[in-house]
């Protein structure tokens, strides 16, 4: 039987993974199914970004990510809470899981559609499309506008 992130997690093995590993990203399982941890060493710094899932199961997620000095024998155990500046990176602004990457659609959407369930390689699709604002911060330091900073150190 699926569940309800079933979906969601599929599309992020099969695309998402893929994508990051096009751009020199590692994968860190260790701390699955809740975070998946990426890394990838860049001119002397450590780019790291995590996919958090909302911890209550529902089909949504957010990318935190930053960067840190790149420190050879700490580089498999980083991660973003260890960054200097910590970021998120989301669809919407706001402080609840409803601005995370979600799969699940909001309850007046849903009651007019009566479907609950966005198509989860769309949701993939939007990620990748905005990804290209924690790349941006990673080259120049500016701040995208679906870029939240969580700490800057």
């Amino acid at each position: 039987m699926a569940g309800p992130t079933t979906e969601l997690r599929r599309e992020i093995k099969e695309r998402f993974i893929p994508f990051l590993t096009a751009k020199g990203f590692t994968t860190d399982n260790r701390h699955a199914p809740g975070t998946k941890i990426f890394r990838r060493a860049h001119h002397g710094r450590l780019h790291i970004c995590d996919l958090q899932w909302e911890k209550y199961g529902k089909p949504r997620f957010i990318l935190n990510f930053g960067e840190t000095e790149l420190q050879q024998r700490q580089m498999d155990t980083l991660g973003t809470w260890d960054c200097e500046t910590y970021l998120q990176l989301k669809p919407k602004s706001g402080a609840s899981t409803a601005t995370w990457f979600r799969q699940d659609k909001p309850w007046p959407v849903r009651t007019i559609s009566k479907e609950k369930l966005y198509p989860a390689a769309s949701i993939i699709t939007l990620l990748i499309d905005l990804f290209a604002e924690a790349e941006n911060f990673w080259q120049t330091g500016c701040i995208g506008q679906h870029v939240n900073v969580v700490r800057k150190i």
